[in-house]
């Protein structure tokens, strides 16, 4: 089986997936996932690895979890930054008011 054909497909149905529920495009991560699939099929394909097909299908699924998570982190803790900063500038304008 020729793995172009799962390589094109999986991406197309998660950007699909992705419009559907946020009603957004996400292009970086269509345009990132042939790449992603590239690599690690390479390294399967060196390695001399069984089930290169699978194993890169998961793989790069479990990358894209771990792209996400430090994602919504590094956006989580520059919501904590705003969010201290705006406190400060209120306890600070509350002090100078008086």
């Amino acid at each position: 089986m020729n793995p172009c054909i799962f390589y094109f497909v999986t991406p197309t149905l998660e950007a699909l997936g992705d419009y559907v529920l946020c009603n957004k495009l996400f292009t970086k991560n269509y345009l990132r996932t042939p790449f992603v699939y590239m690599f690690f099929h390479l390294l399967f394909l060196w390695s001399g690895s069984n089930h290169v097909i699978f194993k890169t299908l998961i793989y790069e699924r479990w990358f894209g979890f771990l792209c996400k998570i430090g994602f919504f982190l590094k956006q989580k803790r520059k919501q904590k930054q705003k969010q201290k900063q705006k406190q400060k500038r209120v306890t600070f304008d509350l002090l100078n008011s008086e």
